[in-house]
């Protein structure tokens, strides 16, 4: 089924966007099954796309939401929340501190010397395909 092209269908995304980007990490949205839980984050990609389209046309050029969202800081994901035997949109923040990030750095020669020796202990050369 195609989604409505129209805002004022989305209004319930848009209270959750807001309740998401009020809260401190996030929230949830439970439905009982992956269809409607899929078709709701479908909704709540259509209310995000259709913001940025607004924006786009209200928005000069050079304003930081021209062509953009306040909801891009927001990720949609799908969840099962065992506890609850439900499924779950999960809306989290995008928001990282420094301390959260770190450069990955590239395997040393410790490191390639012990997988060697992993590979060795499964009988495997290096460049064996795994099964």
């Amino acid at each position: 089924m195609a989604l409505p092209l129209d805002r004022k269908a989305y209004a319930d995304c848009y209270e959750i966007f807001d309740r998401a980007l009020a809260s401190k990490k996030g929230v949830r949205v439970f439905r009982d099954t992956i269809e409607a839980t899929t078709y709701l984050r479908n909704r709540l990609n259509k209310a995000r796309a259709l913001d940025k389209e607004l924006n786009r046309r209200v928005y000069q050029p050079d304003h930081p939401l021209h062509g953009s969202s306040e909801y891009y800081k927001v990720s949609v994901r799908l969840s099962f929340v065992e506890e609850k035997g439900r499924w779950a949109c999960e809306l989290t923040k995008n928001d990282f501190t420094e301390a959260d990030i770190e450069e990955i750095e590239p395997w040393g020669e410790e490191a390639h010397e012990r997988i060697v020796a992993d590979l060795a202990e499964f009988d495997l050369a290096e460049d064996q395909e795994i099964p």
